[in-house]
């Protein structure tokens, strides 16, 4: 048998003990589980889930080379699917390559993108992006609630964190982006030990992802979570 347990991050120590149990009575037993952070069980084997790859940034593409990367490709199906007329033109490109960039090629954002360029154009949706407004961009009626909007989506990831946790995640996105570990820890009124803590278990839930630059290491965050988190801290009382 082969067992599918579906979003295991908000019931992360229930879904572990269950898996262990399950592979442990049932030894002809394989279990598949998608979750934010891994179970952390005896047998585990981690498939991390990398984002669409986008075209590179400061590239000259024609239709066809953009076409090769799944993050465009997505964008121009799902435009297409909104638009029927929806035409790629050679102008388009360079503007859907930097939206692809700055989404990170996340595809639930690229999906809810995508969507709004029946209304405002290519132009209109890059210029979309500055403004928190795109997080509540509504997406398809059947999905589940935590993934008809951005904001949704977010909210239900930061819900499951801890406080510091979301007090380190926060003061990330008060920096720029790129930061190193005294930066933020500095920032977060943290030391290095549990600065790195926080951190070593946001990149576990995929929230944040690291880059080595020489010696340091550099954090980073995507845009729609920045934002989403920026919005957060002017909104909170002083």
């Amino acid at each position: 048998m082969l067992l599918v347990l579906d979003n295991c991050e908000h019931l992360i120590d229930g879904c572990a003990s269950l898996a262990e149990d399950l592979l442990r009575a049932g030894p002809a037993v394989s279990i598949i589980t998608t979750s934010r952070e891994s179970l952390r069980t005896e047998g585990e084997y981690v498939q991390p889930l990398a984002a669409l790859e986008v075209p590179p940034a400061r590239s000259r593409l024609g239709v066809r080379e953009a076409l090769r990367y799944p993050a465009f490709r997505l964008f121009v199906r799902r435009a297409k699917a909104r638009q029927a007329d929806f035409v790629l033109q050679a102008a388009d490109v360079r503007r859907i390559c930097e939206i692809c960039r700055r989404l990170g090629g996340m595809p639930l954002a690229l999906e809810l993108a995508a969507a709004q360029v029946d209304a405002q154009g290519c132009v209109g949706v890059l210029a979309w992006l500055d403004s928190p407004a795109y997080l509540d961009a509504l997406g398809r009626r059947t999905a589940p609630a935590r993934q008809q909007t951005l904001r949704a989506s977010l909210d239900w990831s930061f819900a499951l964190l801890d406080d510091e946790e979301r007090g380190c995640l926060l003061a990330l996105a008060a920096l720029d982006d790129g930061v190193t570990l005294a930066e933020l820890a500095c920032a977060a009124s943290m030391d290095e030990p549990r600065a790195s803590a926080s951190l070593s278990r946001l990149l576990a839930k995929s929230l944040i992802s690291v880059e080595a630059y020489g010696a340091a290491a550099r954090y980073r965050m995507s845009l729609c979570l920045r934002i989403y988190l920026r919005e957060k801290l002017a909104s909170a009382p002083s």
